[in-house]
C-alpha cells in the first residue's frame, strides 16, 4: 500500500463515520494541511503515526485504514475491535492520555516512558518567550515541517503546533526520561536533526522546453522582410535560428540556478523582524544580467547585415534627396 492509497482509505472511513449520524457527535475531516502533512511521509507506517498525531479519531480510522486486509465497506460493523475503539473515543470515557506517535504499552528503545501528550503540545510550550517560540518556528521552518507564511512568527498557533507534534512523537518513539521531559533535552535533540537533516519535499523537476521551429522561423523572416525587404538566405536563417535556441536556454539555465538559491535556512531573529521574505528573492551575483534571447536575435541581425543596411540606408537617402530635387521642380508638396 502507498502512502496515497492509505490517505484515501482513511479519508473514505472518515465519510463513512461521518454518514453515520450520530447524534451529538462532531463531524471528522481531514483538513488541506493534514493531507499536505500525510503526503509528506515517505512510508505508511509514518504517515500512521502522523495521523495519530491529528485527532484520537483520526488515529483509530488511521489503524483500521493502514491494514490493507480490513474491508472498507461497513468497516464498523465487521470488526468489533474498531467498533469498541471507535466509540470509546467519540464517547470521551475511558480514554487515557493522548500520547503523540506513541501508545501506553509502548516500549521505547533508549528507555524513558514519561511521553509527550497532545496537551503537553500546548501547556508545556505555549507560555515560552516570543523568542524561544520564533527559534523553534526557524528550525521547524529549516526541518521542512513548518511552511513561511503560514504561522505567525513568535506565536505557537495552531500551524506551528502540528508541526512540532512531529518532533514531540519522534521523542516519544526514542524514549523519554522525567528529567529529559523536564529539562527539553529530548525534544531539543530530535528538533537539531530534523533541522539539520530535513524531510525530503517532492518538487517537480523543471523541463526546458526549446521555443517552436515554426515560430522561430517566422520571427527570423519577419525581421528581414521588415529591415531588408527580402526573405533571409539558409545560412542566415540557421545562424539566427540557432542564435534564438542556445539564447533561450541559457535563460532557462539561469532561472533554475536563482531558483537553486532559495534552499537557505532561517533563523528566529529573522523571522520576528520581518526579514525572512528575504529568503524567497534569490541572491543575484554582482553582474549578473538578464539574458534576453530577442535581443540577441537582433544583435546577431545587426551583426551580419551591417554593411547591406548600410547600403540600404544610402540608397534611401539619395532616394529621398531625388525625390526632394523632384517635387520642387514639380511644385508638388514635399
Amino acid at each position: 500500500m502507498t502512502v496515497e492509497e492509505f490517505i484515501e482509505r482513511l479519508k473514505k472511513i472518515i465519510d463513512a463515520a461521518n454518514n453515520e449520524e450520530i447524534e451529538g457527535q462532531n463531524q471528522l475531516f481531514l483538513s488541506e494541511d493534514d493531507e499536505i502533512l500525510l503526503r509528506g511521509e515517505t512510508t505508511v507506517e509514518n504517515a500512521l503515526l502522523r495521523a495519530k498525531t491529528l485527532n484520537k479519531a483520526i488515529g483509530i480510522y488511521a489503524d483500521f485504514a493502514a491494514d490493507p486486509t480490513n474491508n472498507l465497506q461497513g468497516f464498523a460493523s465487521t470488526d468489533a475491535s474498531f467498533y469498541a475503539s471507535e466509540q470509546q473515543v467519540m464517547s470521551g470515557f475511558g480514554v487515557g492520555p493522548s500520547y503523540l506517535g506513541v501508545t501506553s504499552e509502548y516500549v521505547p528503545p533508549q528507555g524513558g516512558t514519561d511521553f509527550y501528550t497532545e496537551e503537553d503540545n500546548i501547556t508545556l510550550f505555549a507560555g515560552k518567550s516570543t523568542e524561544e517560540i520564533a527559534g523553534i518556528q526557524a528550525d521547524l521552518v529549516n526541518a521542512n515541517l513548518l511552511e513561511l507564511g503560514a504561522f505567525r512568527p513568535g506565536d505557537w498557533d495552531l500551524q506551528t503546533q502540528r508541526a512540532f507534534a512531529v518532533i514531540l512523537a519522534r521523542a516519544n518513539r526514542l524514549g523519554v526520561t522525567p528529567e529529559q521531559k523536564a529539562n527539553g533535552s529530548r525534544w531539543t535533540e530530535v528538533l537539531i536533526d530534523y533541522s539539520q537533516n530535513p524531510t525530503t519535499v517532492v518538487k517537480p523537476e523543471a523541463v526546458y522546453l526549446p521555443p517552436d521551429y515554426d515560430a522561430v522561423t517566422q520571427q527570423v523572416k519577419g525581421l528581414f522582410r521588415q529591415q531588408l525587404n527580402r526573405d533571409p538566405k539558409a545560412y542566415e536563417m540557421k545562424l539566427l535560428g540557432d542564435v534564438l535556441m542556445a539564447e533561450s536556454q541559457k535563460a532557462f539555465e539561469l532561472q533554475q540556478q536563482l531558483q537553486a538559491d532559495l534552499d537557505v535556512d532561517v533563523t528566529s531573529q529573522e523571522l520576528l523582524e520581518g526579514t525572512y521574505g528575504n529568503h524567497i528573492t534569490p541572491e543575484v551575483a554582482p553582474g549578473t544580467t538578464e539574458v534576453s534571447p530577442t535581443a540577441a536575435l537582433y544583435e546577431k541581425f545587426d551583426e551580419i547585415t551591417a554593411k547591406e543596411q548600410e547600403r540600404l540606408g544610402a540608397n534611401r537617402d539619395i532616394q529621398a534627396t531625388n525625390r526632394i530635387i523632384l517635387n520642387s521642380i514639380t511644385g508638388a508638396p514635399r
